[in-house]
């Protein structure tokens, strides 16, 4: 019976092995289609996202708060019409101050904004929209104290 036991255990210590060394198709996928890193959480047909906000900075608000997005597809995006929303009603077109109008695998480009204070400080729900207005991605983030730095996940 024990010996029973110990080939039973055996099998089970292999099977579980041989599974473990499989390599995870998803895992190859995602690599294929974001060979820059994993983006934070949103529709995974578009490689744009915001990787970081800061709706708060340091100091004075006005025209200084910023976010950050992300090309993670190999191709060059074009920002045309996308659209970062600070819901209830705040809207921001990604046009860069450099006239820069698309964004290169892997890069990214900090916004800074022309007005006066976009973001709410006391936290909102963002959106990033496609041009076609499709919502991309969304993530909420909380109270903003001076020089606050959020990353969506």
């Amino acid at each position: 019976m024990l010996s029973l036991f110990r080939i039973c255990f055996v099998i089970l210590f292999a099977l579980l092995i041989s599974c473990s060394e499989q390599s995870n198709p998803n895992n190859s996928d995602n690599q294929n289609k974001f060979p820059f890193g994993n983006p934070p959480s949103g529709d995974n047909n578009f490689g744009l996202r915001i990787v970081e906000l800061i709706p708060n900075p340091s100091g004075d608000d006005n025209y200084r708060e910023r976010f950050t997005v992300k090309n993670f597809f190999k191709e060059t995006v074009s920002l045309n019409g996308y659209k970062v929303v600070d819901l209830p009603d705040s809207e921001w077109e990604l046009q860069s101050e450099s006239g820069q109008d698309s964004l290169k695998g892997g890069d990214s480009l900090q916004f800074i904004s022309k007005y006066p204070a976009r973001f709410l400080n006391s936290g909102a729900t963002v959106e990033l929209r496609s041009p076609s207005g499709l919502i991309i991605q969304v993530f909420s983030y909380t109270n903003a104290i001076d020089g606050d730095v959020f990353r969506p996940q």
